[in-house]
């Protein structure tokens, strides 16, 4: 089985990539980036420097490279700080890449191609009310990479209704992964370690009423692959845990796990122009049809991401 990951630089195609190679599964894994493969960490049977944006490059590419089973659609730029900061650069980039693959696979006629486009619960805004999330709610994103993603889902249905490319979309709520630094979970834990070794003196966070479902990255990494069981016929899954917690809850687990004393500070700067109160999900859906269910506490996640850091 061949399966082609996009955004072969990103820090979710590198934790997915780097479990089926250490589970010796019966695929074989290719990528294709922007970057070139000197700076790409995951270990692809093979990786190809392509801007996806040009659908001609795109097509050309499938047309030599093709076909593959899979596409896991990881293309994009997933930093909402920076899309506030940036924000023509993260829309634009973000909804030309999903074009330029769609886009491409249309034009070489690669139309059984099966492509998990990967969202995000950002579509679905900043929820003040804390309501329980299913796939049917109403999106209002909040941010340009919310935006971004959104269109990107759009883009995707699109291609499917009118050109029959099989797709699939997963929300996938908060998980922890250590290859992803510009999340909470990874910027506190980073930060403990640091303070640990003498390096820095305090811990810097920002909004910590934020409420969240949690999973660790093996469940993370078992529903990604969950997904190619199911029929590619446009649906949407959200994919969460069942451990619901505040920011602030997830910083005093860390806290508890660390070597020494952590004094933390408040930092506005690093609050959101709008954020996100409330990210709860309904995952039945994707449940009912994998039978996937999350196996690691996220306590043990935690712990564990901490311990990564302590060792690199």
């Amino acid at each position: 089985m061949r399966i082609l990951f996009t955004g072969a630089s990103g820090a979710a195609a590198r934790l997915l990539a780097e479990s089926i190679t250490r589970d010796d599964r019966k695929y074989k894994i290719y990528g294709v980036g922007r970057r070139p493969k000197e700076q790409i960490q995951a270990p692809f049977d093979e990786y190809f420097q392509i801007d996806l944006s040009n659908s001609y490059a795109a097509a050309k590419f499938f047309n030599t490279e093709g076909p593959f089973d899979y596409i896991y659609n990881f293309a994009s730029n997933a930093d909402v700080k920076f899309s506030f900061e940036n924000p023509a650069q993260v829309i634009n980039d973000n909804i030309l890449s999903s074009v330029g693959l769609f886009e491409g696979l249309k034009n070489c006629g690669c139309l059984s191609t099966r492509v998990i486009h990967i969202s995000t619960p950002e579509v679905y805004g900043s929820n003040p009310s804390g309501d329980i999330l299913s796939e049917d709610s109403v999106t209002f994103p909040r941010n340009p990479y919310a935006i971004s993603k959104l269109s990107q889902e759009h883009i995707a249905l699109y291609y499917y209704k009118s050109y029959s490319i099989p797709v699939l979309i997963t929300r996938m709520f908060t998980y922890v992964n250590p290859y992803r630094y510009n999340i909470f979970t990874s910027a506190f834990a980073r930060q403990i370690v640091q303070i640990e070794r003498g390096e820095r003196d305090l811990l810097i966070h920002g909004n910590l009423s934020s409420r969240r479902s949690i999973i660790g990255p093996e469940d993370a990494v078992e529903a990604y692959l969950s997904v190619l069981e199911l029929p590619f016929d446009g649906a949407i899954y959200n994919i969460s845990g069942d451990e619901y917690m505040h920011v602030g809850d997830v910083l005093e687990i860390l806290k508890k796990a660390a070597k020494c004393k952590i004094l933390a500070k408040h930092v506005g700067g690093l609050v959101r122009p709008t954020d996100i109160e409330s990210q709860i999900a309904d995952s039945n859906r994707f449940r009912s049809a994998t039978g996937w269910r999350p196996k690691q506490s996220v306590e043990m996640a935690l712990r564990s991401l901490l311990n990564h850091y302590r060792g690199n």
